[in-house]
């Protein structure tokens, strides 16, 4: 019972039904339309900032995200539960200023 804990179905369920795990998905840690905190750091730079997730994602998986007040869209790490960060390394993601 517990393998279930804490997922959710890729689709309904009747009672009585046996449910396999590869049935089931790990909750995402930030889905599309959540507000998050982007921090960003490098070397002595540090800042944080909010976004929008434009996907959803699970921990150390890399989503767009858009800034709430340029509207500039970029990728980012998810860390927790409506937290992400961005490296160096992240780059912007071309002709996604809409």
């Amino acid at each position: 019972m517990e393998e279930v804990l804490g997922q959710t179905p890729r689709r309904s369920f009747h009672s009585g039904d046996v449910i396999l795990r590869t049935l089931l998905d790990p909750v995402k840690d930030v889905r599309k339309g959540d507000t998050v905190e982007v921090k960003v750091e490098d070397g002595n730079v540090r800042f944080r900032c909010e976004a929008r997730a434009e996907a959803a994602g699970r921990r150390g998986e890399i989503i767009p995200v858009r800034n709430l007040a340029s509207g500039k869209t970029f990728r980012a790490k998810v860390e927790a539960p409506g937290k992400v960060t961005v490296s160096p390394q992240s780059t912007a993601m071309k002709g996604s200023s809409e």
